[in-house]
């Protein structure tokens, strides 16, 4: 018998939620020098040590989520461009959006850029930090089901140029998620104690 794999995701989500926020609870600011530097050099961009100058996308936390406003500044000390998600009303869709000014609150309370500059070659992106509510060491994401990072990563995905990694509590990560075929893969998924390389899941 076939399991439809939205019934098994929308069960994950249920559970994954709680786990979520009694990890939030429990450290709500988790240290994030390391996976700032784990990401930075184990991806490895340009052959070499992590320059300055590249250009990575990340997300601005909301509620319960992984926190990324200390990460974000280190990644800014160390002179990198960030651009986030940002919902564009004249496209009337979500865009990735360079880090600048000030910050409004947008669609579902999450914070953005209050003057949109969008990425005009979102495949320029070198490195994509994703949340989710939960992940598998097969690289597997679990979203909110709305399809919205879907979206966003379709492009970084068909150039294989961007290094993607999922951000998350050790918590939130499952033995496995139900894949199909608009899913992300993520080759790197960081907590707040390592960093898992889905190639050598056990190093």
């Amino acid at each position: 018998m076939t399991v439809n794999p939205r019934i098994v995701k929308a069960a994950l989500r249920k559970e994954a939620r709680v786990k979520r926020a009694a990890a939030h609870a429990a450290d709500p600011d988790p240290d994030v020098e390391h996976i700032a530097g784990l990401v930075l050099s184990r991806v490895h961009l340009l052959g070499g040590p992590y320059k300055a100058g590249h250009l990575i996308a990340t997300y601005l936390s909301v509620g319960d989520e992984f926190p990324t406003k200390r990460l974000n500044g280190l990644l800014v000390e160390a002179d990198q461009a960030l651009c986030v998600p940002a919902w564009d009303k004249e496209k009337r869709c979500y865009v990735w959006s360079f880090l600048e000014g000030h910050l409004v609150e947008g669609p579902h309370g999450i914070l953005q850029p209050a003057e949109i500059f969008p990425v005009r070659k979102p495949e320029h992106i070198e490195l994509a930090i994703v949340p989710g509510l939960a992940f598998s060491p097969d690289g597997a994401r679990l979203g909110h089901g709305a399809g919205i990072y879907d979206r966003l990563l379709k492009p970084l995905e068909e150039t294989r140029f961007t290094t993607l990694v999922g951000l998350c509590y050790d918590a939130q990560l499952v033995p496995g998620i139900p894949l199909e075929d608009h899913d992300a893969f993520l080759p790197f998924i960081a907590t707040e104690t390592r960093l898992i390389d889905v190639s050598h899941p056990e190093d």
